[in-house]
């Protein structure tokens, strides 16, 4: 549950820095290479955050309704009971698989941009 507010919290700041907008070159002392070159790894790193965040619900939720659904109709789906505890595995390992990726690609973008 802490990953959905995590993920929250990440789209909040997503949505301010979008309204925001060109008000923060200010900060930046008006240099526009260097804002953009922050905004773009900040933009990485905050949207891959709410990736990592989501995929571990998204899949916990999913296993946890095939089991209802085969729970309610008790079908003898082998394949699908053995399928299930996959899923809840698979969601956290998933998430640091994208959680690390964005902060490689965002290290990219700050080496590169």
């Amino acid at each position: 549950m802490r990953l959905i507010w995590l993920s929250g919290v990440c789209g909040a700041i997503v949505v301010v820095l979008l309204v925001l907008g060109e008000r923060t070159l200010p900060l930046f002392g008006g240099d526009r290479d260097l804002a953009a070159r922050i905004y773009k790894t900040l933009f990485t790193l905050l949207i891959s955050s709410i990736a990592a965040g989501l995929i571990p619900t998204v899949f916990g939720r999913v296993a946890r309704f095939g089991r209802n659904r085969l729970a309610e109709t008790n079908a003898p789906f082998r394949l699908v009971r053995r399928f299930l505890p996959v899923l809840e595995i698979a969601g956290p390992w998933l998430a640091g698989a994208i959680a690390l990726s964005g902060v490689v690609m965002a290290a990219y973008i700050w080496m590169n941009a």
